[in-house]
């Protein structure tokens, strides 16, 4: 209510309807920070009240310009705005394949995929994996709010939805610059590879993963050549 509060009364300080408001004006409602949007305030209030009017401005404003406001919880925002039950059902559905990838605990509940995952939600108004086709993940990558360092974890989220038959799997840039295994046992060269291939990992995590890996190939070679495959 005190969000709702605070979109009608800046109407009646600017006169205009908040239908009719730019992204620029909601913004400025919102604040930079929570800080800022505290600051700003003629009346007590409590920091409780900014998810709820960033809810107001997605909804009814269609603002998502998520990278003007500071850090605040995409997951809060998601379960607002899609219902908390919606959201979790289609993190869960993530989990059990990043689970079975080597993702173990990556949608606990604190891990920084749940926010890119919101924030993807969010940013393409579903809260649904089957709407996030190859031409939503073009967008996503392509919208401001998607800042570098997680495009990374937009490529687990890819990987997952392709996985499941809703898009193109992502593309992976640099693989062909990957040194050749050398003097490990062909076998265990093929599995490392295999798995370098098809790993939903990040580019860097899987180079450093296939340089042990390729280590620990040679090793074997060397000291128990009748070890040929990770089975083994």
């Amino acid at each position: 209510m005190h969000a709702a509060g605070l979109v009608l009364r800046r109407c009646a300080e600017t006169e205009r309807s908040f239908w009719g408001w730019a992204a620029e004006e909601w913004g400025e409602l919102l604040g930079s920070s929570v800080e800022e949007f505290l600051a700003t305030r003629t009346l007590p209030t409590e920091t409780t009240v900014r998810p709820f009017a960033v809810a107001l401005a997605y909804l009814v404003g269609h603002f998502d310009r998520f990278h003007e406001l500071g850090t605040f919880n995409r997951l809060h925002l998601a379960e607002l705005v899609f219902g908390a039950n919606t959201v979790e059902a289609s993190l869960q559905r993530a989990a059990e394949l990043l689970d079975q990838w080597g993702y173990r605990g990556s949608l606990s509940y604190r891990h920084s995929l749940r926010g890119a995952f919101s924030q993807a939600f969010l940013v393409n108004r579903s809260p649904h994996l089957e709407d996030l086709s190859t031409d939503a993940f073009t967008r996503l990558r392509d919208h401001p709010a998607t800042s570098g360092y997680q495009l990374p974890l937009f490529y687990a989220l890819q990987r997952t939805v392709a996985a499941l038959g809703h898009c193109d799997p992502p593309v992976r840039t640099g693989y062909n610059a990957a040194p050749v295994i050398e003097g490990a046992d062909p076998l265990w060269t093929k599995w490392v590879e295999r798995w370098h291939a098809t790993s939903p990992l990040t580019p860097k995590v899987r180079s450093i993963i296939r340089t042990i890996m390729a280590k620990a190939g040679r090793w074997l070679a060397a000291e128990h050549p009748e070890i040929t495959e990770p089975g083994q």
